[in-house]
């Protein structure tokens, strides 16, 4: 048996332009999140206790080369990647790693549990519906018991925790704070330079994640109101801001149709002031 997990080629750094808002990245400041270094870590720990492999995949284009150049530098024992230049949606990064894993019939993927970029954490549920095995999503604490039974550990509401059991294959998704990745010797490290790395192409086109459009205002603008005058007393001028003395529509209860409640909301925005007549 052996161990899997799946790492993304993400932007640790990426600049934001204020004015149109495009996301410029360097590959420079490029890698895996905390969340997936924590993920191969973990694997590397448990593959040690169980005497097993640990197998890295990723599905990206040639700089997340060195992404898993560190993995194998760090312990693994190979290191594949699924050929992608776009920015495939989660389903479609979940069919592409399934297809790539599913001839090693492994019993245990770790995966991050979301990315820094997009931070659906939809993959692993995803990849564990590919593979049709169990899933144990969102862990911030795993140890291994005997019999090759891990305890995994995930927040619940109002401070809660809960732990289970995990005994079959399944996909493991974990917090960056489980576990340090570690530092890698020099020797590792120049022969994972050298190392072959697998590359596959995917089988099934890799839909794009769609992009999102505003097509109009969140809300609507605010009113431009007059401010108070400078020779107000500070008590007017507050009570100017404030709006207290204003006269206000009282609240009003109609059973209308569809169609004349909407021309009921557009004209009361009018008398407000937020749409024009």
């Amino acid at each position: 048996m052996s161990i899997a997990v799946c790492m993304k080629w993400v932007a640790l750094r990426p600049v934001v332009d204020p004015l149109t808002g495009s996301i410029d990245t360097d590959d420079r400041w490029s890698g895996p999140s905390l969340a997936d270094r924590a993920a191969l870590e973990l694997a590397l720990q448990i593959a040690t206790t169980r005497d097993t492999s640990v197998h890295v995949y990723t599905v990206g284009g040639t700089a997340a080369d060195a992404m898993l150049r560190d993995a194998l530098a760090a312990g693994a024992d190979s290191a594949t990647r699924v050929e992608s230049t776009e920015h495939p949606a989660s389903f479609a990064v979940a069919a592409a790693l399934a297809d790539a894993i599913r001839p090693l019939s492994p019993e245990l993927v770790l995966c991050g549990d979301w990315s820094i970029d997009r931070g659906s954490a939809s993959v692993p549920p995803f990849l564990a519906g590919e593979l049709g095995i169990g899933q144990a999503c969102g862990l911030v604490g795993v140890r291994s018991e005997p019999d090759n039974i891990l305890v995994g550990e995930r927040r619940l509401d109002g401070g809660r925790r809960e732990r289970i059991r995990i005994t079959g294959p399944a996909v493991l998704s974990v917090e960056g704070s489980v576990a340090a990745l570690r530092r890698a010797g020099l020797a590792p490290t120049l022969a994972a330079q050298r190392a072959t790395l697998s590359v596959l192409k995917p089988r099934h086109p890799l839909h794009p994640a769609p992009v999102p459009h505003r097509v109009g205002p969140f809300r609507p603008r605010a009113r431009v109101l007059d401010g108070p005058t400078t020779s107000d007393t500070p008590r007017s001028r507050i009570e100017t801001l404030t709006g207290a003395l204003a006269n206000r529509t009282p609240p009003q209860k109609l059973t209308l149709d569809p169609d004349e409640a909407a021309d009921a909301i557009l004209r009361q925005l009018a008398e407000w002031g937020y749409t024009d007549r």
